[in-house]
């Protein structure tokens, strides 16, 4: 196929539950799940994508050909075949770099190798870290991969990772991050026959990250999904193969509690956390920290931490014993652009803003759209997909409303399908639904937000995906949660909430646009309105902040203590110092958080929850 056919993501199809929902980019896929509400194997296949034309040097690690080697059948790699290479269980790989070694130590994509990273084929990465042929071909064919990124093939050939070193990767948003995801862990599971843990934080990646693993099922690995109300605690022992827990983040600390209450916890061999910038956000960050120290302090095996939006890691990096790559390698580029006033301005390099062009607006339509988001849109849809960011939950129903008054779709040939989502919703909530969503949906376009429950969600998503829907009214979460890129985004005002938007929501919003597998170059705009000019270019211009920890706060910091003595992984107040010198927080502010550990200890003895005497530290026998 040629480079101007239209492509698809690698999880386009990913949480596929409507039977008539259809587009050039979606196949159906089994979603049956049994009564504990994991997934069972079943027909699963992801759609492929075709070859970028912004390429460097190399196709896309998510890039399929019709003539891909598709290798052995999935009938051919049976229990008894081999799922390792020798060459990397015999081989000790001490070359490869110049590598900063120490706390802190930072690898950029251009670091000199011993490896010539450009003359490496696909079947050479495969073969480093341990994978067979049959594995290999397995894996090209269920996720149609032909050829790796030169970023990936470096950081896949690391001697230091693949002797076990923790990493932090910093990453632009659709750069490949998972598929080193999928190869590190197939490689825990195959080659060091250990389980392994992969973090989201919302409810909505998870399900979408163990629909797309379940095909590993038939190598004999075990994709079980924790979520508020999944995952079976403690997890059940496997007699033969290995697992693999899509956790989000407060189950994934309830998780790794149950292994080390069991004495497991030797069994987890790998950690990857998509997002880790968020342990610097309040409220969910704590639990980040709290369950990476544990594992730091009492797991022995390897992190792997990836972010597109983490500002300076040195700290980061020292709390966990990591290394830091870094790529801003991104194989579709997204243009930048502000509106203020009629005015459409474009981002340069510097963060300034460079008159692109003015656009032409009737006084009629502004009085109903004062924010000029229907201008914006019109000569992108319906044709390319579009994203609109929203402040606040009232906003997304307000500007869905508008654009379905003002820019009503006029494809008849959605016309059914369009209504087919419309039933599904009403079908699984009572037969109701609001009327400006069922507005919206019949002119090709919905609000997400949390208001909306599961059902709801997963059909509006799905309908986006299959091309149905044009346009989505979001909140800042759908940035971070389901994999839905698009062609183009829209920020309807700086603002999270409240709240002046942080640079990593900012990042987080634009990386939405323009991904691995779509025709040309991806946009974002960004309306800033009266009174915010000034702190959105002061904000382009901000460098990221770093990731400043939750852990010194009363209640995170008793939540980490309580559990360090319930577990009886502490019985000493000076071993407890010693331990929480080693957290984020002490390594940021040892002082306040030795000084906040004295307190909080004396409120848990006041509160008879633990017993302090003569430097020993236990739980109380009163609770």
């Amino acid at each position: 196929m040629s480079n101007g056919q239209e492509r698809c993501s690698d999880e386009d199809s990913a949480n596929e539950h409507l039977t008539s929902l259809s587009s050039p980019c979606s196949k159906k896929v089994k979603k049956d799940q049994d009564d504990t509400g994991n997934i069972i194997p079943g027909t699963f296949e992801e759609p492929r994508i075709m070859s970028q034309k912004r390429q460097v040097l190399t196709a896309s690690s998510f890039n399929a050909n019709t003539g891909v080697d598709g290798g052995n059948s999935l009938a051919q790699i049976s229990s008894n075949s081999s799922l390792s290479s020798n060459y990397a269980k015999s081989e000790k790989m001490t070359g490869g770099g110049n590598l900063n070694t120490g706390n802190g130590g930072t690898l950029n994509f251009n670091d000199d190798s011993s490896n010539d990273i450009r003359s490496l084929t696909t079947n050479d990465v495969f073969e480093k870290i341990g994978l067979s042929r049959k594995v290999q071909n397995f894996y090209k064919k269920k996720k149609g991969i032909n050829y790796l990124y030169d970023w990936q093939k470096e950081f896949l050939t690391k001697p230091k990772l693949l002797e076990g070193e923790n990493y932090i990767l910093s990453l632009q948003t659709g750069a490949g991050k998972s598929l080193i995801a999928d190869l590190l862990m197939l490689r825990e599971n195959l080659v060091n026959n250990k389980n392994c843990i992969i973090i989201l934080p919302y409810v909505a990646g998870t399900q979408e990250k163990t629909l797309s693993l379940s095909a590993f099922e038939d190598l004999g690995i075990s994709v079980k999904i924790y979520t508020r109300f999944e995952g079976k605690i403690p997890p059940a022992k496997k007699r033969k193969g290995q697992s693999i827990y899509v956790a989000t983040i407060e189950r994934a600390d309830t998780l790794i509690n149950s292994l080390i209450k069991e004495n497991r916890l030797q069994e987890i061999g790998l950690i990857v956390v998509d997002g880790l910038h968020m342990i610097g956000e309040k409220g969910r960050g704590a639990s980040i920290e709290k369950l990476l120290f544990k594992y730091l302090m009492f797991g022995s095996g390897q992190i792997i931490g990836m972010s597109t939006t983490i500002g300076d890691v040195s700290e980061m990096c020292k709390f966990m014993k990591a290394k830091h790559f870094s790529s801003d390698f991104r194989p579709v580029k997204v243009i930048e652009r502000v509106k203020i006033g009629d005015n459409l301005y474009n981002v340069n390099d510097e963060g300034d803003l460079v008159l692109h062009k003015k656009l032409e607006v009737s006084d009629e339509i502004k009085k109903v759209d004062s924010d000029g988001i229907v201008s914006l849109i019109k000569d992108i849809s319906p044709q390319k997909q579009v994203v609109i960011f929203c402040p606040t939950r009232d906003n997304c129903e307000h500007v869905c409303k508008l654009v379905a008054t003002l820019l009503p779709g006029s494809s008849e040939i959605l016309n059914d399908q369009r209504e087919e989502i419309i039933d599904y919703i009403l079908h699984d909530n009572e037969w109701k639904i609001d009327k400006n969503m069922e507005i919206g949906i019949r002119a090709g376009i919905a609000y997400h937000h949390s208001g909306l429950n599961s059902e709801e969600k997963h059909y509006i998503e799905t309908g986006f995906k299959n091309g149905a829907l044009y346009a989505l009214c979001a909140t800042s979460t759908l940035a971070a949660g389901a994999n839905l890129p698009v062609r183009c985004v829209i920020i309807n005002q700086p603002k999270v909430r409240e709240d002046f938007i942080e640079k990593s929501q900012y990042l987080q919003m634009i990386g939405r646009a323009g991904r691995a597998g779509y025709e040309g170059e991806g946009e974002s705009i960004t309306i800033v309105g009266e009174g915010y000019e000034e702190r959105f270019r002061d904000m382009l211009k901000s460098p990221l902040k770093p990731c400043q920890s939750q852990m010194l706060d009363d209640v995170n910091l008793k939540g980490l203590i309580l559990d360090l003595i319930n577990l009886k992984l502490v019985e000493k107040v000076e071993e407890l110092r010693n331990f929480l010198s080693k957290t984020l927080a002490g390594i940021q502010n040892n002082d306040e958080c030795l000084s906040l550990m004295e307190r909080v200890s004396e409120s848990l003895k006041e509160q008879n929850m633990v017993e302090i005497e003569n430097g020993v530290i236990l739980k109380s026998n009163y609770r």
